[in-house]
């Protein structure tokens, strides 16, 4: 069974007030007791002194009459019930008795009696022995007996009255004291209990209400302090949760950005390395190119004019270099290096004139749609390279519609914030022009977007596509800074989205171009600085044949060496810009270290861009793309060798 703390703190008093007021009713009763037996004793000592006074003269004349009398007229008092006299032989003189209450005691317990010390015989009666004296001699003794009855009496009233007084002395002190515990410190800790028990249950809106300041009062302020800490440590833990769900949210919303994310960057890098590879192959063709139409153009020169067919074969020679250059630009526009003049161009104007091609080659069955911008804005970019970009796309869209459905073509102005930047790559805050190519084709899947920009990856048929062409377009909208999306599913087309940075620049007219006529042949002294042997062999002989001299250099030392031993006799150096060894740059600063005048054309398969300017800042005289024309070649030497 359990018991509350009310009725334990009752039981506790109970027991304590209980055994202390037993211990003072044990100590009172026993104090009466011996009270009323001191009494008892002072009594029958005084009465037996007094016969044994009163019956001296008696006992020693021997009168038994009076004797009889004396104890007779004695057993009339209350509580006597028995009186002897003897003589100092012990022969009794007279004897008194009243009632079957009191006898003789026997001879044992006479003698025991004789000490003259009360004697208790039993729990009844009560006997003093006395001795009778004459002159200091013993003649005789008295002995009388007392009945306990009323002694008896007079102690079970003495106990029942204490007994009664310590009932109340019980029960008052304990109703009080329980009553002053149950208000200072029993209904306080019930109210601290039913509180603490609805903190347990979640209410934190209780408190305990007490005015006193003792320690209860303390552990009342304690509590409420602890509720309300609870309280605020409470906001706080539901500020920081729903701040955590707030947070959860957040990081799912960044976990699966950062998967988008994580996604375009790999793709990003896989495009960057393929363009790297691109570039690298460029330069290589470029330099192969360059052999063939400069060693076809020595052929030509070398054959009479009657040999038509031979000339024709050359031609054919030149204009198949000439497809391969085209090839190579390409390349060369994927990797972002190809050499563009940029200018401040019309988008609007570029579709009309895609459309206008595009309306006599699609099949009548596909219709082309347009909405362009009619205050669109200008862009600084390559008007043929942005051409080729839209071109591009725009057959790959007739090719998915399988003769019939709608292309539609869509300029507008548009502005990029932070919130688009953050969910594409590519993408950042600003103006663009935006270009928006969709059709109504097959569509593509999740692992066909991956590989879209890819270079010759197609789902075409073997020999119906190279797979260059997005790639193209890719590459030169992210030449001009800018950016493609793709968004498609599979059977319900396709959509591009170029974006491309707006210019703030009106446009203005083309400039005429004026034709210079210069004569070719020369008789200055060229030194060629080439790590590809038949370039040197074939550009010395070309040149040789137009009156100049020419010295070979197979490398950046070289070249450094040879002009510093020659430097007066060299009027220009061709100078390739990826060598091993001491590049093209490294090398233009050594020969400007020797000759600060010196004249350097730079020729490369790759295109420079940015260097370029910075390369032309440096002393270089010009600049050519490889692959490209002797006579372009020759022009070019003609106008840096006349400009003074």
């Amino acid at each position: 069974m359990k018991l509350n703390i009310t009725t334990k703190i009752v039981f506790i008093i109970f027991i304590v007030i209980f055994s202390f007021s037993g211990f003072l009713g044990w100590y009172f009763i026993r104090h009466e007791r011996n009270a009323l037996r001191v009494e008892l004793d002072e009594r029958i000592i005084s009465l037996t002194n007094g016969l044994a006074y009163n019956s001296e003269y008696y006992v020693l004349t021997e009168n038994k009459e009076e004797l009889a009398r004396l104890a007779n007229k004695l057993t009339e008092e209350k509580d006597i019930v028995y009186v002897s006299i003897r003589n100092q032989e012990g022969s009794l003189l007279a004897e008194a008795l009243k009632g079957k209450a009191g006898k003789e005691p026997d001879e044992k317990f006479t003698r025991k009696v004789l000490n003259y010390q009360p004697e208790y015989k039993g729990d009844e009666e009560l006997i003093l022995a006395s001795p009778q004296q004459l002159r200091k001699k013993v003649i005789g003794h008295v002995s009388i007996g007392f009945s306990l009855a009323s002694f008896k009496k007079k102690t079970l009233e003495v106990k029942k009255t204490i007994l009664w007084l310590l009932v109340l002395t019980i029960i008052l002190p304990t109703i009080i004291i329980v009553s002053l515990m149950n208000r200072w410190i029993i209904a306080p800790i019930k109210k601290l209990v039913l509180a603490t028990k609805k903190v347990a249950q979640g209410d934190l809106d209780v408190t305990v209400s007490l005015r006193t300041k003792d320690e209860m009062g303390i552990l009342a302020d304690s509590f409420n302090e602890m509720v309300h800490q609870l309280q605020k440590s409470y906001q706080a833990l539901q500020e920081t949760r729903n701040n955590l769900e707030t947070r959860a949210t957040e990081l799912s919303k960044a976990y699966e950005k950062l998967k988008e994310t994580q996604t375009q960057l790999i793709q990003a890098d896989k495009m960057s390395a393929i363009g790297t590879l691109a570039g690298g192959i460029a330069h290589d063709f470029n330099n192969l190119l360059f052999v063939i139409l400069g060693n076809a153009s020595l052929l030509k020169s070398d054959l009479p004019a009657s040999e038509k067919s031979q000339h024709n074969l050359l031609d054919n020679i030149a204009i198949s270099a000439t497809y391969g250059s085209e090839l190579t630009k390409n390349l060369l526009a994927f990797a972002r290096r190809e050499k563009y003049t940029l200018d401040i161009m019309d988008v609007n104007q570029v579709i009309k004139e895609i459309v206008n091609l595009l309306s006599h080659t699609v099949e009548k069955m596909i219709s082309i749609e347009t909405h362009l911008a009619p205050a669109l804005a200008t862009v600084k970019a390559n008007a043929a390279q942005i051409h080729q970009a839209i071109l591009n796309i725009c057959i790959n869209a007739k090719e998915a519609m399988a003769r019939k459905g709608k292309l539609t073509i869509e300029t507008k102005n548009i502005t990029l914030d932070e919130s688009y930047k953050n969910t594409h790559i590519d993408a950042r805050p600003g103006e663009f022009v935006m270009i928006l190519i969709s059709d109504t084709g097959i569509g593509m899947d999740e692992k066909t977007l991956h590989h879209l920009f890819e270079p010759f990856f197609t789902t075409k048929e073997t020999g119906k596509g190279t797979g260059l062409g997005l790639s193209v377009s890719y590459g030169i909208v992210k030449s001009f800074k800018g950016f493609i999306n793709v968004y498609s599913e599979k059977n319900k087309g396709t959509c591009f989205k170029i974006y491309i940075p707006a210019s703030k620049e009106k446009l203005k007219p083309k400039p005429a171009v004026k034709k210079q006529d210069l004569s070719l042949e020369g008789t200055e002294t060229i030194m060629l600085v080439d790590d590809n042997l038949n370039i040197l062999s074939m550009g010395k002989t070309f040149l040789e044949r137009y009156g100049y001299r020419v010295i070979l250099a197979a490398n950046g030392e070289k070249a450094a060496e040879i002009y510093q031993q020659k430097k007066d006799a060299i009027d220009l150096v061709i100078l390739d810009f990826i060598m091993p060894g001491w590049s093209g740059q490294e090398t233009l600063e050594e020969l400007k270290k020797i000759d600060p005048e010196i004249k350097v054309l730079i020729a490369s398969g790759y295109s420079l861009d940015s260097q370029e300017k910075d390369l032309l800042q440096k002393g270089a005289k010009g600049f050519l793309l490889k692959p490209f024309s002797m006579q372009v070649l020759l022009e070019t030497v003609k106008k840096i060798l006349t400009k003074t």
